[in-house]
């Protein structure tokens, strides 16, 4: 099989394109700039520059993953928000071109979404049925992102509602559940296991937005930040 994956240096891009590589499948990184040294190790890079100059780069690709855009792990100024939102919706407009220039097309466009869309309550359980929410940032940067994705079109495509994903020692939830919040985020290698599946899906014809297996939470939202701020000092 072979894959394209757009924001392929980031957190979850890097480490999906890591467990494809591992298995068996060719896969091509997408990102602004060339690779250091002109090479990316078992990886095949390509820039967008080089993508519109010739989609052809791309013909016959199985899968395409949109996770490209700025990271939310920042200070919110008005300058980040707006980086934030046009760097996901600039993306998604590029993959929309770039799969209308392709004679080959892959079977199935995965791009990047949250779950943020839904909105907060503390007493509501939210699906993927449930309603967009624009409450906040963070919500109404994923409306407008969709809006930008649902012009990619004569695909399959598959919207990623994905949360806060873990990686790394994991201490903080550890140290949340020991504060007596039981809500549980997917690790890093959960999330892309999810992910994997996602394209092997054609029988079901899995489509629209969609995210990982539920995490169960027995707990309310302003009991999960008490407890949170009680976890703060990661070195106790």
């Amino acid at each position: 099989k072979k894959a394209a994956i757009f924001g392929g240096t980031g957190f979850i891009g890097r480490e999906l394109a890591r467990e494809l590589a591992e298995r068996g499948d060719e896969v091509a990184i997408v990102s602004r700039r060339p690779a250091p040294g002109g090479g990316d190790g078992p990886f095949r890079r390509l820039t967008w520059r080089e993508l519109e100059e010739d989609p052809a780069l791309l013909e016959g690709y199985d899968a395409f993953v949109n996770q490209a855009g700025e990271t939310i792990n920042q200070r919110r100024t008005e300058k980040a928000k707006r980086r934030i939102l046009d760097s996901r919706v600039d993306a998604a407009r590029r993959v929309a071109v770039l799969v209308s220039r392709l004679r080959r097309k892959p079977e199935a466009v995965l791009n990047g979404s949250g779950m943020s869309v839904y909105g907060q309550s503390e007493t509501e359980t939210f699906d993927e049925d449930s309603p967009p929410r624009p409450a906040d940032f963070l919500a109404r940067t994923v409306i407008d992102w969709g809006k930008a994705v649902d012009g990619i079109r004569g695909v399959r495509l598959v919207k990623l509602r994905i949360g806060l994903v873990l990686g790394g020692q994991r201490v903080l939830p550890r140290r949340i559940m020991e504060h007596g919040c039981a809500f549980r985020f997917p690790t890093i290698e959960e999330a892309v296991g999810d992910l994997l599946q996602k394209p092997k899906r054609p029988q079901n014809k899995l489509q629209g937005a969609t995210g990982p297996p539920a995490s169960a939470s027995c707990c309310r939202i302003t009991s999960f930040m008490t407890a949170m701020n009680a976890s703060a000092d990661l070195g106790k």
